[in-house]
């Protein structure tokens, strides 16, 4: 299961923690207390760190998009200056200044124009340390240099053929094989720009009918043009008729 587009990978069946790359704490620090303003209100500044969820404005209109899952967050406004975290032990979170273990950074915009500047000032600002992408409408993803949703499945990919292989030679060769057989296997479905290194990575990559129309734009372009297949909206349920008419699969099953 991978999770924090991409920074987390964890063993469905047993909830282990097969891996996990954080943002560096220094940068985490600025990207919440530096970057916006305190007193910018139209932006909202959000972090994953571990399993909690902590933002500076309480919007509680963004827990429209989370009613399944019932994630919900911790409103810190303010945070004392960074400091490190303990050395072997049990940190503490930002509201201590202690800014380590944070999977992901993401800012939260209604105004699209401002949402698409901070964006491209992001991408300028931290181009070698930081995988910057619009998520949504209204949000724009962080993760670390390298983060994303193919990382991810390469590393689940490489934790079910350790697992499968145990103790043979070549190992490593041998999981770099399976990876790249389990990539070619695999199909994936995207919206925004933070699918468009999984849709074309993948062996299936299906594009839905309302994404955003720059992710549209780039993967009808070269050298991706005709590789990845455009299907209906999210509202109609197309992943599910997708996914039935691949595997031939009944309305039933």
């Amino acid at each position: 299961m991978v999770t924090s587009n991409g920074a987390v990978g964890r063993d469905a069946l047993t909830n282990e923690l097969v891996y996990q790359r954080t943002i560096d704490p220094a940068i985490a620090y600025e990207l919440y207390n530096e970057v916006v303003p305190k007193n910018e209100t139209r932006i909202n500044c959000n972090c994953n760190q571990n399993d909690v969820w902590f933002c500076r404005h309480n919007w509680e209109e963004v827990l429209a998009f989370h009613q399944e899952s019932r994630l919900t967050f911790q409103v810190v406004p303010d945070t004392p200056k960074l400091v490190a975290a303990p050395a072997g032990g049990a940190g503490g979170t930002i509201r201590d200044g202690d800014f380590s273990g944070v999977v992901k950074f993401f800012y939260t915009c209604w105004d699209r124009p401002l949402l698409e500047r901070l964006e491209a000032y992001l991408q300028e600002r931290y181009k070698d340390e930081l995988t910057v992408n619009i998520s949504a409408s209204y949000c724009v993803d962080i993760q670390a240099k390298g983060v994303d949703k193919t990382h991810g499945l390469r590393s689940i990919f490489a934790h079910m053929a350790r697992k499968e292989l145990g103790n043979e030679g070549d190992k490593e060769e041998a999981v770099r094989q399976k990876v790249e057989a389990c990539m070619r296997q695999s199909i994936a479905f995207g919206d925004d720009l933070n699918d468009k290194s999984m849709l074309v990575n993948v062996g299936r990559g299906f594009v839905m009918a309302n994404a955003n129309p720059k992710l549209k734009q780039e993967t009808a372009q070269a050298p991706f043009q005709n590789q990845l297949e455009v299907i209906g909206n999210n509202a109609d349920d197309s992943v599910c008729r997708k996914i039935r008419e691949l595997f031939d699969l009944s309305e039933r099953a």
